[in-house]
């Protein structure tokens, strides 16, 4: 029994090493990307600001989530769930201003561009369950990187 629980234990630590890994690449090469890259891969911006050199681009969305499951809010016992009118003003309100909603779900990633170049990527989200999701956010610009090559197989003698 204790070796399985170490194995797990093992499996555990090297996914989520893994996953870190993956998250500070991406990150990293992202720095120093083109600017107009992210027309290709990103939905477009909810805003854009210009101070001297320095622009901010912001993309917002709001996550969906990727199994079949319904979504569903936790509430506190003395709340009642928000009305769907309400939910929709909040999601509009982040959508358009950057206002963050309540109790709903939000990925918003800026990056800042010198000389059309990236120079940071600043992520910030929440999933369904009011979680941290920043780096689930700066996964979606991913799809931005260029192709990683694969290794080549080493041939046996």
């Amino acid at each position: 029994m204790p070796r399985i629980s170490a194995l797990l234990t093992g499996m555990l630590v090297f996914g989520c090493a893994s996953y870190a890994q993956e998250v500070e690449r991406v990150r990293s090469e992202l720095i120093g990307l083109r600017g107009h890259m992210l027309r290709r891969c990103m939905p477009v911006p909810a805003a854009s600001e210009t101070e001297g050199e320095l622009e901010r681009v912001v993309y917002r969305w709001r996550p969906v989530p990727r199994d079949s499951g319904r979504y569903m809010e936790v509430f506190e016992p003395h709340e009642f769930p928000p009305s769907e009118r309400k939910r929709n003003r909040e999601l509009g309100e982040f959508l358009l201003e950057g206002e963050r909603p309540g109790r709903q779900p939000f990925c918003q990633l800026t990056f800042e561009l010198r000389e059309g170049l990236i120079q940071g990527v600043q992520p910030e989200g929440r999933d369904a369950e009011g979680l941290n999701a920043d780096a689930l956010c700066l996964m979606q610009a991913r799809a931005c990187l260029p192709p990683q090559p694969q290794p080549q197989p080493q041939p046996t003698s």
